[in-house]
């Protein structure tokens, strides 16, 4: 069977890995290798999914997968790439899945993504990322699961994902992430899961998930909150399951809306943050498990 070679360098010694080239997934864990060369891998026509990880490589050129026309699902984890141009996924219209793990990138160009109106999950967690400019995900109509994380990023316009109305998570990591609104989310019903993890922020309004009837789960870690409105939860009130509210400046958390979630399985809150609700509550025939865990912690009022 035809093979094709993977040529690269660890600590200055050549070295080849060969795979088959009517292989339909490739995985290369090149330990340490400091340059690869995918030329080769153009032969590779049907290509589905292509993993390439813990390379030390600060650029490596991608556009020989510009000829496997069948990719669908790339993964580049714990690589240390400096720049990476994505333009070779202009020739990959069956993209559905898109993981980007990378400690060095500064800055990546989103644009390529523009012709994948196939693609479902894009991850990019990236901790040097500045900027990210999501207008390209436009035309990602078919976008279910986002995943933005970055160390130094203060802001993000979300906006351009009001046209994803499959999205079904979201999730926002970052030590200095503060300027971004969840407006769009307006239009995204089929929102299952949202997380907003170690974000400083001090405020953030749930009433931008009203029409997300679907909700399941909901993060809300690490940030400098000090007050939250969970009402609008009641509008999912049959599909949630979770909501973990742990990190945060929280005293004190009004949960009487969760109290219409017969599904809700766990409530996370700080032991000095106090779940409030009022009395007549306190009768409720059935509780949900969730409840039932912080039951002797409500102060009723």
């Amino acid at each position: 069977m035809p093979q094709v070679t993977i040529e690269y360098t660890v600590s200055g010694n050549h070295e080849t890995r060969e795979v088959d080239c009517s292989s339909k997934e490739i995985r290369l864990h090149l330990m340490q290798a400091e340059s690869v060369n995918l030329s080769d891998i153009s032969r590779c026509t049907e290509l589905t999914k292509f993993l390439l990880n813990n390379t030390h490589a600060e650029e490596i050129d991608f556009s020989p997968l510009s000829q496997c026309h069948e990719l669908e699902s790339i993964h580049l984890d714990n690589n240390q790439f400096r720049s990476i141009d994505l333009s070779f996924l202009e020739s990959c219209p069956k993209l559905r899945s898109l993981y980007l793990q990378n400690a060095l990138l500064k800055t990546i160009d989103l644009t390529p993504l523009s012709t994948c109106d196939r693609l479902e999950v894009l991850t990019l967690h990236c901790d040097a990322l500045q900027s990210l400019d999501l207008s390209p995900l436009q035309n990602c109509r078919s976008l279910k699961h986002l995943y933005i994380f970055s160390d130094v990023m203060t802001k993000v316009n979300l906006n351009p994902l009001s046209v994803s109305i499959e999205l079904e998570s979201l999730t926002l990591m970052g030590s200095e992430l503060q300027d971004f609104t969840l407006e769009f989310l307006s239009l995204c019903p089929k929102m299952k899961e949202l997380a907003i993890i170690n974000a400083p922020i001090t405020f953030l309004d749930l009433a931008d998930l009203k029409t997300c009837r679907e909700l399941e789960r909901i993060w809300i870690q690490g940030t400098e909150i000090y007050e939250i409105d969970l009402t609008l939860l009641s509008q999912s009130s049959q599909t949630m399951r979770g909501i973990w509210l742990n990190g945060n400046e929280l005293k004190r958390v009004d949960i009487s809306s969760l109290f219409s979630c017969p599904n809700l399985e766990i409530i996370e809150l700080d032991e000095d943050t106090i779940p409030i609700a009022p009395h007549h509550l306190g009768g409720t025939s059935i509780l949900s498990k969730g409840i039932q865990e912080i039951l002797d912690r409500i102060e009723w009022y």
